[in-house]
This record gives C-alpha cells, structure tokens and sequence, in this order.
C-alpha cells in the first residue's frame, strides 16, 4: 500500500500540483499547498525539556514563508513525504523545525522534524532525515 501512495503522491507532483498525502488514513484525502511557513529552532541547541511544535513556533530562531506557487511546489516534493512509514509512535519528541503546509482554505497540515527525523503532528508519520535535510535550515 505505501508503494502505491509514493507512486500517487509522484503522479501528482508529474502533472504540476503541489498536492501531499496528508494523514494517511484509509480515504486520505490530498491538500492543494499554496503555503508553506517553516520555523526553525536550531539543531543542536540544549534545552531543559523537549521543544514541542507550539514552543518552536513561539521562539524560533528563523521563520521562513513560501507562497510563490512554484516555490512551494518544488519544496513540498523536497520534503518527499510519500517516503514516510506508518509508526504509530507518539511518543514526546525534541522538536527542532515546524513546517506548516497550508491550502487554498487556510487548512494546515505540520510536519515536525528533530534532528533525527520528521513526522506527522500526530507522531504516526515518520521518516529519517540526513544531513542534506538539516543543512537546509541551517544558515
């Protein structure tokens, strides 16, 4: 079944959309991205607890927003989410980047990443980042 969504998720970016599987769910349903805010905290920051989404998006070192509709294009399949791997992890995660991916109605769907992966808001999504992933955040 993830062979297929990946082969999907591929297909849509072909004909030119920025379109994602968002939740994974047996009718997932796909979100036309016309936005995407990214918040970053830094990787390698110490912390006395885990950072969660909302704490990144309330003291993030660096707030970067795309709404050039090609820019968010080419960013979305960047982030090549139809990689992802169903976990069902929700565990509390050291949260470093938040990227908010938002469509024509202002709905938004977040991914969050920490300096070993980036996974769904609802933890279930994962998939391991590298250095190309976390030396895009870093300037």
């Amino acid at each position: 079944m993830l062979k297929i969504a990946s082969f999907v998720v591929l297909m849509l970016f072909s004909i030119g959309t920025a379109e994602v599987i968002a939740d994974g769910n047996e009718a997932s349903r796909a979100i036309n991205i016309v936005k995407v805010e990214i918040y970053y905290y830094g990787w390698h920051v110490e912390t006395r607890s885990a950072l969660t989404p909302s704490m990144v998006r309330s003291i993030y070192w660096s707030k970067t927003v795309i709404r050039d509709e090609s820019e968010v294009q080419r960013f979305v399949r960047w982030l090549r989410l139809g990689e992802m791997k169903k976990m069902g992890m929700k565990s509390d995660r050291d949260v470093r980047v938040v990227i908010d991916l938002f469509d024509k109605k202002g709905q938004r769907l977040t991914y969050c990443a920490t300096i070993f992966e980036i996974f769904s808001e609802d933890g279930e999504w994962v998939k391991m980042v590298d250095d190309n992933f976390k030396s895009k955040f870093t300037f």
